[in-house]
């Protein structure tokens, strides 16, 4: 898909920087990314800790993608967005997603903690996978094959403005992690640590290492919108090629809040859309854009801003 000639700039109102960096000229930013960047993931699921019997349910977007597979507590080939529910898990588990293109591959997974009725957590099932194929979680192999098992989890995923939770985590096989994302700074192969308070969506990481490999397990902490973020953006006309663009189908508006790390994607279905408004906690957030075009064929991104939801 070759690029689109377009303009993407935030509004200046109340809920907007003034003085908002102008999100613009895609047109450079397009084909070249979409086909040397690896597909870029968002993966949620409905809730991390549930009772025995309880169902559970997965949601998911991917960028620049050709073909997805899951992993873990789930299988087989997926579509690049869509959901899906588990109906009753009967241990704890990894999810994973492992989408790829001409670029590279790469995978994102969630953890579900299954407990019974007195709240301990029944023992994690994990399947046997071939590491680096897709379908296999971020933690492909097991101890025995060498490589790090990791697992990391929140006690809330789902809070208010201004909440903190507790991070607690976990590795086999392991002999240094490393915290990235809304965290930093070197950590043990095990332990527990209290956020404090958080005021916009958060994603932790852990990265853990051996002698032969690393893996890392991920948390998304979701915080209840108190602010609108409000975008404008002119309408694409032509691939970067300069062959006219006769059909589009929509956007894609990625946010995050380090810069080319998002974790959030909506979608904006209306073709003739030249703005959105996206009701995200209090704080700033690195924004982009991609465009589809009538056939489905979602562009790169164009350049990026950073944006205030007040």
């Amino acid at each position: 898909l070759g690029a689109y000639q377009e303009n993407l700039t935030p509004v200046n109102t109340a809920t907007a920087f003034a003085d908002s960096a102008l999100l613009s000229d895609l047109a450079t930013r397009m084909v070249s990314q979409a086909v040397q960047s690896a597909p870029i993931i968002c993966l949620f699921a409905s809730q991390n800790r549930i009772t025995l019997g309880e169902p559970v349910s997965f949601s998911w977007a991917v960028s620049q993608a050709t073909r997805c597979t899951a992993g873990g507590g789930w299988s087989g080939d997926k579509a690049l967005s869509g959901s899906e529910t588990i109906s009753s898990p009967s241990a704890s588990g990894q999810y994973s997603l492992t989408c790829v293109n001409l670029g590279g591959v790469h995978t994102e997974a969630v953890t579900v903690v299954v407990t019974d009725t007195d709240g301990d957590e029944l023992a994690t099932v994990t399947p046997p996978v071939d590491a680096g194929e897709p379908g296999s979680a971020i933690q492909p192999g097991s101890p025995q094959q060498g490589n790090p098992d990791v697992t990391l989890r929140a006690s809330r995923t789902n809070i208010s403005a201004g909440d903190s939770v507790s991070l607690s985590w976990s590795s086999l096989n392991a002999q240094s992690c490393a915290a990235q994302g809304a965290w930093s700074g070197d950590r043990a192969v095990n332990g527990r640590l209290e956020t404090g308070p958080l005021n916009a969506t958060a994603r932790f990481e852990l990265v853990c290492a051996n002698g032969q490999s690393s893996s890392s397990a991920i948390v998304i902490v979701q915080v209840s919108a108190d602010g609108t973020l409000q975008l404008r953006w002119d309408r694409p006309t032509n691939y970067e090629d300069g062959t006219p663009l006769d059909s589009l189908r929509g956007y894609k508006v990625y946010y995050g809040q380090a810069s080319g790390d998002y974790y959030g994607v909506v979608d904006v279905s209306d073709s003739d859309a030249t703005s959105a408004e996206l009701p995200l906690p209090q704080g700033s957030y690195f924004v982009a854009l991609t465009a589809i075009d009538g056939a489905g064929l979602e562009s790169g991104f164009s350049n990026e801003i950073l944006e205030q939801s007040r």
